[in-house]
């Protein structure tokens, strides 16, 4: 086997061999609150009438008596009522294979929104342990298939259940408090992650020329020493110290030149910056001091916030949410029980996709055949024939949780038919060399990150005869052999020329085209797209690429600060050759939010021309919704309301359109003052369409006027408009996405699921 990989400059550095790190774990981002909770119930015989209770009675009666009226855990937090969507009719969707689930289950629910004031701590968490259990029961029964027929119901059960469960655990742990030992862990995790970050720093840097002086700059000897005193309890204050270090580090404008700017924001630098971090959140959060009452109440307006929402889904619930949200932080500090918990059911992601393997080779995959002449001097022989060279251009999906990484893999053969010439003799030769060239290409979110491509050679000759001066005559076969045979013996150098020669003409345009490929993406998204999202507010506030064994997965999240994000959904839809792509009602409505309708009149073509300008400038290029426009002699005019003009839900399989707006039907017409307008739409696969079904159209008025007829008539006005707006459509469910090279990829959408509000679409 031959191989030779190229070495990677990395910026001042003369050279560093490019390599993987491994991953930090990731530290909690704060403390939790310690509360002493203390719930003692005791009863006082009956005395005597002559005997009279001893002050020490009278005083224990006391505590005890106002330890009894003190709540514990969530009490008095809870609503008193069951929430409509955990009513008897979500668990009668179930069917009466979950009878008995939905008793227990629905049990468990009433004493949680009916009982829990007199439950105990304990009793308390074991009530949402078990209601935890059940919760994971509906789980495991989604990805069976005797559960296909009531899928729906299991997703949308399950939701409402999971999201509850964990804020509500998390809101229990806090109030509930935690032991100082657990404190003290938390610290000392961050501290162990710190460390461990400035390690794997100072391993980075010792493998460059100059690194002692990166490594000074860093200051890890001044961090390791201030936490080793820390935790020997000796002088010293680790926070200050690290508190001065990420100043210092933060301040990138000290460093010299734009190239050591470059390289301190390196991984290994950031992960370091970001154990120091989360180190001080851990360690000032621990010394805060707490007030009980206060965070209560935070906690209550908390629970009643996410109830509102759960029932509302408007943007004032999700203001409210989120306000509610801030108090428990400034009472309470980042909880991590609780933030944990939120991050996972409400501020999570709410746009995904799992791109698979075979799908991208679907756009990369090229074949190519090269065939010319070999005229050539290898190891002082005149070498003439000809070659021909299959190569195949591919993507290999490699397993990273730093950006997605994609290996392009450049695998072939060359086969040579080819005489070599000396003044002795003429050996014939068939060579079959195959290569596998490979360039690592890693994508952050921002841009696309190229490695130096690298090449492994197989080289194989065959000597197949020769001629010599002597053939004709006696010892012809003998010179024959003898050529032959010194063939063979440099037959090891020969290969080893053959592959250097393969490499020379397979790696460099390999790595040169891939590296104007991906400039050319870099250019396109980097430096054109992702400033066309930030100037419609649609840049993502969070996101993640990474990848699998066979997947790169993309995790994005659409939210502002007073708004809200998705959950973990539950999708059993897979596709092992396309793309699943999930999108959450959140991230429908806070894009939407962004259009800026609120408060605006406007007709029904100057929407759909909105409409083509915001995506058009979205996707730079032209966008025309022609084809979806309503055809009408009147269009009529939207008086769209301050709050809340168009929302979208998914849920029990459709899409529902709630519109917020008064309409004015005709110039010479009355205008209807705002309504409510609720559209559901259901979208079927049937053959190759997609069929929009629109459901009943339900109006309902923001003010009920004076006369009830009057309603009705309007009523009447404003659902036919949006009937007419409206129409079942029908649409191809296949469509086709050109390749580079010009090529066309045809993609079909396979399954469609609407539950939970996630939009699932598998395209394949």
């Amino acid at each position: 086997m031959f191989a030779q990989r190229s070495e990677r400059i990395a910026f001042s550095a003369p050279a560093h061999r490019w390599r993987r790190w491994p991953g930090l774990m990731k530290v909690a981002f704060a403390a939790a609150l310690l509360q002493g909770a203390v719930f003692v119930v005791t009863s006082l015989a009956a005395a005597p009438d002559e005997a009279k209770p001893s002050e020490g009675a009278v005083a224990r009666a006391a505590t005890d008596a106002k330890a009894a009226a003190t709540p514990v855990g969530l009490q008095g937090l809870m609503p008193k009522q069951l929430p409509e969507s955990l009513e008897k009719a979500a668990f009668e969707s179930l069917g009466k294979d979950w009878q008995e689930w939905s008793k227990v289950t629905r049990s468990q629910l009433e004493k949680l929104y009916g009982g829990i004031d007199s439950l105990s701590l304990l009793e308390q968490t074991q009530l949402l342990d078990a209601l935890d259990a059940q919760t994971r029961k509906l789980e495991r029964a989604a990805f069976e298939r005797r559960n296909a027929a009531v899928l729906g119901p299991i997703v949308e059960l399950r939701g409402r259940l999971r999201r509850r469960v964990d804020v509500l655990r998390g809101a229990l742990r806090l109030l509930g408090g935690d032991a100082v030992e657990e404190v003290a862990e938390r610290l000392d995790r961050a501290r162990r992650n710190v460390l461990q970050a400035a390690e794997a720093l100072e391993d980075f840097l010792q493998g460059f020329i100059g690194g002692e002086g990166w490594i000074r700059y860093a200051r890890l000897e001044r961090v390791r020493s201030a936490l080793r005193r820390s935790e020997e309890g000796t002088s010293g204050n680790a926070v200050e110290v690290l508190q001065a270090v990420l100043r210092h580090l933060e301040d990138r404008s000290k460093l010299a030149t734009e190239e050591q700017r470059r390289f301190a924001e390196q991984d290994p630098f950031q992960r370091y910056r970001s154990a120091i971090r989360q180190y001080l959140e851990v360690a000032q959060t621990a010394v805060r001091q707490v007030d009980d009452r206060a965070v209560r109440r935070a906690v209550g307006e908390l629970i009643a916030a996410m109830e509102a929402w759960e029932a509302g889904h408007g943007s004032a619930e999700a203001g409210a949410f989120r306000a509610a949200y801030e108090k428990v932080v400034s009472a309470a500090g980042l909880q991590q029980p609780l933030t944990d918990a939120l991050r996972s059911t409400y501020f999570n992601y709410n746009f995904r996709a799992e791109i698979t393997e075979r799908l991208l080779n679907r756009f990369i995959e090229q074949k190519r055949v090269d065939e010319g002449p070999v005229d050539d001097v290898i190891l002082g022989a005149k070498v003439d024939g000809t070659q021909v060279t299959e190569s195949r251009v591919s993507a290999d999906v490699r397993p990273s949780n730093d950006g997605a990484r994609v290996e392009l893999v450049l695998s072939g053969i060359t086969r040579s038919d080819t005489q070599g010439v000396t003044d002795r003799a003429t050996v014939y030769t068939l060579g079959n060399h195959r290569f596998e060239a490979r360039k690592a290409i890693r994508f952050d979110g921002l841009r696309f990150h190229v490695a130096d491509a690298t090449i492994e050679v197989w080289p194989h000759n065959t000597t197949v005869g020769a001629s010599t001066q002597y053939d004709g005559t006696l010892i012809g076969g003998i010179a024959r052999r003898i050529a032959i045979r010194e063939a063979e013996r440099r037959r090891p150098a020969s290969e080893a020329e053959a592959a250097i020669r393969v490499e020379r003409r397979v790696l460099p345009p390999f790595d040169r085209e891939a590296n104007q490929t991906f400039a050319k993406y870099n250019k396109t998204f980097g430096d054109r797209f992702i400033p066309r999202l930030k100037r419609n507010g649609l840049f993502p506030s969070a996101y993640r690429y990474y990848s699998t064994e066979d997947e790169v997965r993309v995790r994005l999240r659409l939210m502002g600060d007073e708004e809200l994000a998705g959950d973990v959904p539950l999708v059993p839809l897979h596709t092992d050759r396309g793309v699943r792509i999930s999108m959450h009602e959140t991230m429908l409505n806070n894009a939407v939010r962004r259009m800026g309708l609120e408060g605006q009149r406007i007709s029904e073509t100057d929407l759909f021309k909105e409409l083509e300008k915001n995506l058009s400038d979205l996707f730079g290029r032209p966008i025309r919704l022609s084809e979806v426009q309503p055809a009408s002699d009147e269009p009529a005019e939207f008086l769209f309301d301050t709050v809340d003009p168009i929302r979208i839900r998914i849920e029990d399989g459709e899409i529902r359109l709630i519109i917020r707006s008064g309409l004015k039907p005709a110039p010479d017409k009355e205008t209807i003052p705002t309504q409510v307008i609720e559209v559901p739409i259901r979208i079927a696969i049937e053959g190759d369409k997609l069929v929009l079904t629109r459901g009943t159209v339900k109006v309902a008025p923001v003010e009920k006027p004076k006369s009830n007829f009057v309603q009705i008539a309007r009523a009447g006005v404003v659902r036919k408009k949006i009937q007419d707006a409206l129409p079942e459509r029908k649409l191809d469910r296949s469509f086709s996405v050109k390749r580079d090279d010009g090529k066309s990829v045809t993609l079909s959408v396979s399954d469609i699921f609407a539950h939970d509000g996630w939009l699932t679409l598998t395209i394949q």
